[in-house]
């Protein structure tokens, strides 16, 4: 638990101190999943591409690309003064994403010096960058952020990707 109002605009804080907590509590975990909690996840799946994924220095999930929106009327506005860049590093959707165990602890004590972004996909993103301990994000194949809109879709989906 930490001291702050659960808002859009608190992701960030959110997602910080969830791997503040994992660092702390959960150090040994070699992996860490954020989501968000409207997604379905199979873990079945994920196990699976984990078993065979590298160990350290590790970001899975839907990467995108892009840079900042400027229209203030944008749900993920970005002003200048705090993002002056044209282009964000490589990130990964924050509908979920995947972290080796030792990526967590470096992005928690960075923020604690860096400026914080309330894009927390973005946030993590630019840390990690920076550290370097975030070689590239990688998209897993079945991260799907949109497009399947049904249980039984999603179901079909999963079973054709277990192989």
């Amino acid at each position: 638990m930490e001291d702050f109002v659960d808002t859009y605009m608190n992701l960030t804080l959110k997602t910080i101190m969830g791997m503040k907590w994992m660092s702390t509590f959960c150090a040994q975990a070699k992996f860490m999943m954020k989501t968000d909690d409207d997604m379905y996840v199979s873990y079945g799946n994920i196990i699976k591409y984990l078993d065979q994924s590298q160990k350290a220095n590790f970001m899975t999930g839907y990467v995108m690309h892009g840079g900042p929106i400027r229209n203030p009327k944008s749900k993920w506005y970005m002003p200048k003064k705090s993002y002056p860049g044209s282009k964000y590093p490589p990130f990964c959707s924050g509908t979920g994403y995947i972290l080796s165990g030792d990526v967590p602890p470096k992005v928690y004590f960075t923020s604690l010096s860096t400026p914080y972004l309330y894009l927390e996909d973005v946030y993590v993103a630019v840390m990690g960058f920076g550290l370097n301990c975030i070689l590239s994000p990688r998209t897993i194949r079945n991260f799907i952020i949109g497009g399947l809109h049904t249980p039984c879709a999603i179901i079909e989906e999963s079973l054709q990707h277990m192989g």
